[in-house]
């Protein structure tokens, strides 16, 4: 179980890193897909995935540890999917407007650092 955890652990600090590093190239790339497209696509894939698997694994953990009653875990699973559909929104703005593609991202890193302070600080 511990090792599932680490995973979980893991994963959830790439997804961050890889959500700031989506708004940087949104930020500073200014949309330009035809110039960064594979640099976006990369990232992007990145974010996904390692947020996806921090579900995974979270999930796992969730079932498996002493967590299950809990509600911090089920609020996180939530915020996740909340992460990668406005992820995926951005994606979609991003040729179209650029700026709308960097609102969805903040709101990105918004949710995300609210899941992680409620994994850090578990308050209930």
């Amino acid at each position: 179980m511990g090792f599932l955890a680490l995973l979980h652990s893991l994963t959830s600090y790439i997804g961050f890193l890889a959500t700031i590093a989506w708004a940087g190239a949104v930020l500073f790339g200014a949309g330009d897909v035809a110039r960064f497209g594979g640099l976006y696509k990369r990232i992007y894939l990145v974010m996904m995935i390692s947020t996806g698997l921090s579900g995974v694994f979270g999930l796992i953990v969730t079932i498996f540890g002493p967590w299950l009653t809990y509600v911090f875990p089920w609020i996180g699973l939530v915020g996740l999917g909340v992460h990668n559909m406005l992820g995926a929104r951005s994606r979609k703005m991003l040729a179209a407007d650029t700026g709308r593609a960097l609102i969805f991202a903040a709101i990105q890193i918004a949710v995300l650092v609210v899941v992680l302070v409620l994994m850090i600080c578990k308050p209930f």
